[in-house]
């Protein structure tokens, strides 16, 4: 399942037309610029990425798809009951790629975040990194609802939480082991 997954992913995003990847690049090398003005080169590079990564993904989910038919599906969990007791396999595919999506967003927000609520806990950067994916993931599932390009559901939304806070998680982690490298070697 994960190989499927991986090469779908990856065909989606060398679908992506060569002006929106000029967008993004543009896009991550300005704000990349304007935040070398007063910040680190790390933190700079984390919000171009980010900014560029959020583009990436509302391009992949809106408007590099074609116009369905079926618009919605608001039954949560629905997709895992499709799975277990109508045998749909594809459901739990794209279960699995919502996760992922959203994992390097739940990285990059936690590390740009931080940089900028360095005062707050580590509970309100993690709180916040949810948020915001919960705000972005109805977003793309409202524009989908409206453009009719991808089905609007409440499963992706709660997958694309879980996809954050994961890479939150991560982030996390690397900080920890940083910190203990970095505390060892002095």
């Amino acid at each position: 399942m994960a190989r499927m997954a991986w090469s779908w992913f990856l065909l989606e995003i060398m679908a992506i037309k060569p002006t929106y990847w000029l967008i993004a690049t543009g896009v991550f090398g300005l704000v990349f610029l304007l935040s070398l003005i007063k910040t680190s080169i790390k933190v700079a590079l984390a919000r171009g990425l980010m900014i560029a990564y959020v583009f990436l993904m509302v391009i992949c989910t809106t408007l590099n798809r074609e116009i369905s038919a079926e618009t919605y599906n608001l039954v949560p969990f629905w997709s895992y009951r499709a799975y277990f007791f109508e045998g749909h396999k594809d459901v739990i595919t794209q279960a699995f790629l919502n996760v992922v999506m959203f994992i390097p967003y739940g990285a990059l927000c936690a590390a740009v975040v931080g940089s900028y609520f360095k005062s707050k806990s580590t509970a309100f950067n993690g709180t916040f990194t949810v948020i915001t994916a919960l705000i972005l993931s109805v977003a793309i599932e409202v524009t989908q609802l409206i453009t009719h390009k991808g089905l609007c559901e409440t499963d992706d939304v709660i997958h694309n939480a879980l996809g954050a806070l994961i890479g939150y998680s991560i982030w996390q982690l690397y900080r920890k082991i940083k910190y203990k490298h970095d505390a060892g070697t002095n």
